[in-house]
């Protein structure tokens, strides 16, 4: 399991790194993609890699995704 941190946007998204969700994004599974907020842990359901995303070359400024949560995020900053 790869780990790593996201900023929350608007409550449903989460922009992280793309090298982190890849594999899961690829394979159309965005439900093995989940996040920790505020003690509560929300499921993806939607992963979108920046692109020119290329997974052998992660320094070449694109890694970078956009994770849609399942549920809102409710009570927090």
């Amino acid at each position: 399991a790869d780990w790593g941190t996201g900023v929350l946007l608007n409550g449903r998204w989460m922009l992280t790194a793309a090298h982190l969700v890849r594999s899961n994004a690829l394979n159309n599974t965005p439900e093995n993609v989940q996040f920790t907020v505020g003690g509560n842990t929300y499921a993806a359901d939607q992963i979108l890699l920046k692109p020119g995303y290329v997974q052998a070359a992660p320094w070449n400024g694109n890694d970078i995704a956009l994770v849609h949560l399942s549920t809102r995020v409710n009570n927090v900053d």
